[in-house]
């Protein structure tokens, strides 16, 4: 599992090092995350939001090794979860129950025209690490209260999506950029859409 991990995190380590010695670029930004998968996921949650960054190294004009890091967190929709087993009226509430997610990744960035531009249109996919943490729930009513301890896990994850990077200076750009994202989570995998914006700075 540590060869793995260590062949895994590989362009993610050489793009620090290159990144250290002489920069291609630099990002952050934020954005909105849908959850996708699985049904309980999708069901139960509202859309979230996303924040992160990274740095990246081009290979040549259309390759990039790109090392990011990002943070999405989802609010448990519970009066959702309360009318889909008719209990909306019986005086129950629940709080508590979101979940946060931080992944790693080291991804291949492909640049879909070759020459120089204000307007360039990409590809991005690559694997890592992701963490999922559900907070405590407390369901109460009819003077009781119990409590639903959190859990969290770490597992193997990918990414793959599309984006746009729109120049706006010599040494600063924009980026719109949408992902479907996927954890390797036990029982059954957990998917989700981050679209994020944000700011390159050194492009």
């Amino acid at each position: 599992m540590r060869k793995l991990l260590l062949i895994m995190f590989l362009p993610f380590i050489f793009s620090i090092k290159s990144f250290c010695q002489d920069y291609n670029n630099v990002y952050i930004g934020a954005g909105l995350s849908f959850p996708e998968s699985p049904t309980e996921f999708s069901d139960y949650y509202k859309m979230g939001f996303n924040v992160g960054g990274g740095v990246g190294f081009a290979l040549s004009p259309t390759f990039a090794i790109v090392g990011d890091f990002s943070y999405h967190n989802f609010s448990f929709d519970d009066s959702n979860f309360l009318s889909s087993f008719g209990l909306n009226n019986l005086g129950i509430n629940i709080s508590g129950g979101a979940t946060s997610v931080y992944t790693i990744t080291g991804n291949l960035k492909v640049s879909l025209n070759q020459g120089p531009g204000v307007v360039v249109p990409y590809l991005i996919g690559g694997v890592g690490y992701v963490n999922l943490s559900t907070s405590d729930v407390m369901v109460s009513g009819n003077g009781s209260a119990v409590s639903v301890p959190g859990n969290s896990e770490s597992d193997f994850y990918a990414q793959v999506g599309a984006g746009v990077d729109f120049l706006v200076a010599p040494t600063t750009g924009i980026f719109v950029e949408g992902k479907y994202a996927i954890a390797f989570t036990s029982g059954s995998n957990t998917a989700f859409l981050p679209i994020r914006v944000g700011v390159i700075f050194g492009i």
